[in-house]
């Protein structure tokens, strides 16, 4: 029993929610024997708005499919899940249901998958590692398909400088940076001091 003016959504969370076996992305709602409509909680994901959460009459049926994919993204993104990918969405709509990719995330994307059964040469190779691109936004992903977003090497460009110098030590290098750059950021070769200090100790 429900109230008069429940909605596909109301209803469902009234009946417990979805297992992790049921489809978020094809809810079905039957009236008299006919599909009226389909509800897709990633819209409630992507955009905070659920459309098509129609109102239910007396006698409709609620019918939540089985999921019949499962592709998991971790690493260098804003939210770590399993996503439900419908045929046809590709790289870009996981990024989309991720947040998208952090800023110290690294433009290679590792992608583990499970070859399919119809296209494997023996069952001891039936998974794969490759590399793909974040910019390659229109690759297929299949069900089972597991993404790693890797961060960035910690890859610090410096110099270093040592001797009769006023601070010696190590600095960042900076691109088309010269040997007189680095001098001069260094206390330079000007100071009369300094220069009679370094022809002493020579």
């Amino acid at each position: 029993s429900l109230h008069p003016f429940s909605t596909i959504s109301t209803a469902l969370i009234q009946s417990g929610g979805i297992n992790t076996s049921g489809s978020l992305r094809n809810i079905k709602l039957i009236r008299q024997g006919e599909e009226k409509s389909r509800l897709d909680f990633y819209n409630f994901l992507v955009s905070g708005t659920i459309d098509r959460d129609d109102r239910l009459q007396d006698g409709d049926v609620i019918f939540v499919p089985i999921r019949y994919s499962s592709v998991e993204i971790t690493g260098q993104i804003y939210r770590e899940q399993i996503f439900e990918l419908l045929e046809g969405e590709r790289l870009r709509d996981i990024f989309t249901y991720c947040g998208g990719l952090k800023v110290n995330a690294q433009k290679m994307i590792e992608i583990q998958r499970i070859i399919p059964l119809g296209k494997r040469k023996f069952e001891d190779f039936a998974r794969e590692v490759f590399y793909k691109s974040a910019e390659d936004l229109d690759f297929n992903l299949i069900d089972g398909d597991k993404l790693k977003v890797k961060n960035i090497f910690d890859v610090n460009q410096t110099v270093s400088i040592q001797g009769m110098i006023k601070s010696p030590g190590d600095y960042p290098f900076i691109h088309g940076m010269t040997l007189m750059d680095l001098i001069e950021k260094v206390g330079g070769i000007n100071d009369q001091s300094f220069i009679q200090k370094i022809l002493f100790s020579l």
